[in-house]
C-alpha cells in the first residue's frame, strides 16, 4: 500500500525537486522514484522502531520520522522556490504510483494464497 509515509515523502520531492520528478514521468522511470521512496520509507520505519523500542511514544516516534522525511529545509523552502508541477502532473504520478503499490499487495496477497505456510513441526 501506499501509506501515509509514502505520500509525504512523494509530495516531498514534487515539491523540493519538481524537475527531477517531471523528467522521471516524461522518461517513463516512475520506478526510479518509487524506489527512491520505498528506501526512504523502510529506513523511517525502522528508524519508528527502534524510537519506539526506546520508550518514545509512537505519536512520538512517528513526528520524528515524518520530519526526517520531509525536511523543512528543502529547496522548495528557500528564497527562490522551484517551479511547482502542475496539478495534472502530480496527479498522474500519485495515481501511477498507488496502481503500482496496489497491484503489487494484490500480487502478494495471490501468492500467499497458492503458496500457504507450511505448519512448523515442533
Amino acid at each position: 500500500m501506499f501509506g501515509p509515509l509514502s505520500r509525504a515523502r512523494l509530495q516531498w520531492f514534487m515539491d523540493n525537486q519538481p524537475e527531477w520528478v517531471k523528467e522521471l514521468l516524461v522518461k517513463k522511470q516512475l520506478p526510479v522514484l518509487e524506489r527512491s521512496i520505498q528506501e526512504s520509507v523502510s529506513s523511517a520505519l525502522e528508524r519508528l522502531e527502534s524510537l519506539e523500542a526506546g520508550g518514545m511514544s509512537n505519536p512520538q516516534a512517528y513526528d520524528m520520522v515524518l520530519e526526517a522525511l520531509t525536511p523543512a529545509d528543502g529547496p522548495a523552502f528557500s528564497e527562490d522556490p522551484p517551479k511547482p508541477l502542475s496539478p495534472e502532473d502530480q496527479k498522474k504520478i500519485l495515481d501511477t504510483l498507488e496502481q503500482r503499490a496496489e497491484f503489487r499487495d494484490r500480487q502478494d496477497e495471490l501468492q500467499a494464497r497458492q503458496n500457504p505456510p507450511t505448519p512448523t513441526k515442533t
